[in-house]
Parts: structure tokens; sequence; C-alpha cells
């Protein structure tokens, strides 16, 4: 067995955000309403001031420009470590099966298992 387990949710609304480090997602449930407004500005072409989306950007070091951003409906994939903070970044789908296919071909299972 893997150390890092392959994840996907359910369908579910969130956060996404293109930014200087590229997209990014987080499950809208972890977002404030501050972020969700502005998100909901710069998605109707409203000139929004982005700190409040700021610490949905990774990590410090990604910390910039925010190009868009949107709240999406999706099924989210990545490759977490149950009861570690360990994890891959979320990636989001319009299906399961895409978010399976996406984990399949970027995380194939390891062939001595």
């Amino acid at each position: 067995m893997s150390f890092m387990q392959r994840e996907i949710t359910d369908h579910q609304e969130w956060l996404e955000i293109d930014g200087v480090s590229g997209t990014e997602f987080t499950p809208i449930e972890y977002a404030d309403g501050a972020a969700i407004q502005t998100a909901r500005d710069l998605d109707n072409g409203k000139d929004v001031d982005d700190e409040d989306l700021q610490d949905f950007i990774g990590s410090v070091y990604s910390y910039g420009k925010v190009y868009s951003a949107t709240i999406r409906t999706g099924v989210g994939a990545r490759l977490s470590a149950p009861g570690y903070m360990d994890c891959t970044e979320w990636s989001v789908f319009d299906t399961e099966e895409e978010a399976q296919t996406y984990l399949d071909e970027t995380y194939p299972e390891d062939e001595d298992e």
C-alpha cells in the first residue's frame, strides 16, 4: 500500500483562482465570505483588490497577482496521506471518470505492489 492515497470528492463548489503560480482550487467551504465575493466580482469583470484571495494561493512564495477567479462546481482529485498533512494540489473535473483518469495518468500505481 502506498503512503499517498488517491482521493476523489463528490461534486461540490470550488474557489478557482488563476494567479502567477497557475490555477489553484480550494473547496468553497474553506473560503470566507470576502474571498467568495471577490471571486464573483472578478468573474463578473469588476476591478477589485485581490487581497482577499491571497490566502488561497499556495505558499508565501506564490503570493502575487490574481489574474482571474471564479466559483465552479466539479469533482476534486488529489493524493493525500491519511493521518498526515501531506497532499498534492487539488485538480477539479466535470466528472468522476475524468478525475479518475487524471489520477491514473498522473500518479500511476506502483508496479511492485
